[in-house]
């Protein structure tokens, strides 16, 4: 097993969960944290190492706010875009080096964002599912977890 290449991969409350546990430890060496992002609480802990993320969050979601604030379920958020730059300033990235791309996925139109020139050959990259709820489902035969493996057995 190479132990320099663990992932982490949660969807909710396990994603919030994946955020904390990749900050506090030197586990994971990239995460896909699905329809949530940081809470304003674990984006103050500093990463103990540099990695790679996968980000998702829907743009309609009702319970985890992709534009940050608090939740339902007893957390105040960072925004999507915050904490995706939390993690770019966490994996040592250059903030000013993203690229913005438009795709479908399923019966979705995603914005993605991704900082490159990281330590390590890291890439941090988030994505906005418009209209999208708190899913992890996007319908019309998407392979989401196909697009997590192939991001994350690259990095």
């Amino acid at each position: 097993m190479d132990f320099n290449k663990t992932y982490g991969i949660g969807i909710s409350n396990v994603a919030l969960f994946i955020n904390k546990v990749s900050k506090k430890t030197k586990l994971f060496s990239g995460i896909a944290p699905i329809i949530s992002q940081q809470s304003d609480v674990i984006s103050k802990i500093n990463s103990k190492r540099f990695l790679s993320v996968y980000q998702i969050n829907g743009t309609s979601d009702d319970l985890i706010p992709f534009e940050g604030g608090f939740s339902m379920i007893g957390h105040t958020f960072v925004s999507a875009k915050k904490s995706a730059e939390n993690w770019v300033k966490n994996s040592n990235c250059e903030l000013n080096n993203i690229i913005e791309t438009e795709h479908k996925w399923g019966d979705f139109s995603v914005s993605s964002f991704l900082y490159g020139d990281c330590d390590n050959n890291h890439i941090i990259k988030y994505h906005l599912v418009k209209g999208a709820g708190h899913q992890a489902n996007f319908g019309g035969g998407d392979l989401l977890y196909s697009r997590i493996w192939d991001f994350l057995k690259e990095h």
